[in-house]
């Protein structure tokens, strides 16, 4: 799609402007039925394990490292992607991500389950079922390749938007809030499922 666009630009003179989100995470980006069938962003996905007592599962030992970006930055970005201040912004490409917040899969569910072990709902969660390491192919099939690094030039984004990445994701207050985010909604949901079943 990405693209299409470009040649629309290039041709036609399509005024457009193309962002690319870098793990952006936090509360409410995600449908937790979303992290049941597999599909969701990695935080949800680990979040959803620990709260319904299910192992983590890291995919080759979960050493891959990404950038993950405040869903906070992610927006005042993308707010003055809109703005477009002085034009700065058409016709370019600009990555919205962290590059400073990088973090392996297997970091950031440790750095979870410390929250999570803390927070004051803790003891109306089954316990911590451990991690589990699995092989990619069996969990996506043969054939499956991931990147070990992935990390952002927000090159662009500095340039024309004049815009810099400033919460770090991977400290307590993040991922309390995150935790904070889904419990007490799994709460409302498993005592809604109780219910049913006793009336």
């Amino acid at each position: 799609m990405s693209r299409v666009i470009w040649a629309y630009g290039e041709k036609e003179g399509l005024q457009f402007t193309l962002f690319r989100p870098f793990n952006w995470m936090g509360p409410r980006l995600d449908n937790l039925n979303a992290a049941r069938i597999g599909s969701s962003r990695a935080i949800t996905q680990l979040i959803l394990n620990l709260v319904e007592g299910s192992p983590i599962k890291l995919i080759d030992g979960g050493k891959q490292k990404r950038c993950f970006t405040d869903i906070r930055d992610g927006i005042e970005a993308l707010y003055r992607i809109i703005e477009n201040a002085g034009n700065r912004c058409d016709g370019e490409i600009i990555n919205i991500g962290n590059p400073e917040n990088e973090a392996s899969i297997e970091e950031l569910g440790e750095m979870l389950l410390a929250s999570f072990e803390k927070h004051p709902l803790r003891h109306y969660f089954p316990p911590f079922a451990g991690f589990r390491v699995v092989e990619s192919s069996s969990y996506y099939g043969k054939g499956y390749q991931d990147v070990e690094h992935r990390k952002p030039s927000i090159r662009n984004a500095r340039r024309c938007l004049d815009w810099e990445p400033k919460i770090d994701v991977c400290r307590k207050p993040s991922t309390k809030r995150w935790i904070s985010s889904c419990a007490p909604l799994i709460l409302r949901i498993n005592h809604h499922d109780q219910s049913r079943l006793t009336h």
